[in-house]
């Protein structure tokens, strides 16, 4: 169960990553709800637990706005706890605001050009957060943190936009074709040939000299192989034949000595 979970928090890190540009140190935005829910836990330090989750470096941020709910809910736990936070600067500190809102106008600003997560126990917050492009979202259970996957409007999002560019690249090839004799491409800053330029014929090259045995020269050959035959000649023996005197010649003197 925790090994698909992970599964599917990467596979969620990885869609934010390519499409949406998140990067490491990742920046997450927490609200008063989600603090209290992790110390009621017993969880531990938002700061510690939120790296944990996403298995990367972050950066844990809280807004003004947030900070002032908690003063008036009397949280003195959690808001011993947002101290500890970075605190960043929503445009908000002359008027009051719910956090609520506060946190969402971060993350609608073009499309969440900060990239930042938003941690919050408000549901009606995570449905606005998860159905904006380029927004994700963090919430806390007794199982600990979990992440909302990418929605069906973010992944459908996406796909037009991919189709957008891929109509903007062939509009602009066609283009570089149509102007491809008119200093585009055939013209001297393209990648075509110069005038005044004569190309080479190819012409059919040889043999690989790699590949081809080399010729031994004819001398060496012939005495190569006049040398052999000249051995052959002087290992091979003539058998002599002894003719009978000669053998009973023989025999004579050895009994008569």
């Amino acid at each position: 169960m925790r090994r698909n979970r992970h599964k599917q928090v990467r596979k969620a890190l990885r869609f934010y990553k390519i499409n949406h540009g998140f990067k490491v140190p990742f920046k997450v935005l927490v609200d008063g709800n989600f603090v209290n829910a992790l110390l009621e836990l017993k969880r531990g330090e938002v700061q510690d637990l939120v790296p944990q989750f996403l298995g990367e470096k972050c950066r844990v941020f809280t807004t003004r706005c947030c900070v002032n709910e908690l003063k008036k809910l009397g949280l003195s736990d959690a808001i011993r706890a947002t101290k500890l936070l970075a605190i960043h600067h929503c445009g908000h500190e002359t008027a009051a605001t719910p956090s609520s809102d506060c946190l969402f106008q971060q993350i609608s600003q073009d499309n969440n050009v900060n990239h930042f997560f938003v941690a919050t126990q408000d549901r009606a917050l995570q449905r606005k957060v998860s159905n904006s492009p380029g927004g994700a979202v963090l919430f806390a259970t007794v199982n600990g943190i979990q992440m909302e996957m990418p929605s069906e409007r973010q992944k459908k999002h996406m796909m037009k936009t991919a189709e957008e560019r891929q109509l903007h690249m062939g509009e602009m090839e066609r283009r570089l074709l149509e102007d491809g004799g008119h200093g585009g491409h055939g013209g001297h800053g393209g990648h075509g040939p110069r005038e005044g330029t004569v190309r080479r014929k190819k012409t059919k090259g040889g043999p690989n000299p790699l590949s081809v045995k080399r010729r031994k020269p004819a001398g060496a050959a012939e005495d190569r192989s006049g040398g052999q035959k000249g051995d052959e000649a002087s290992a091979k023996r003539k058998r002599q034949r002894k003719s009978r005197e000669s053998s009973g010649a023989g025999t004579e003197r050895a009994l008569n000595t």
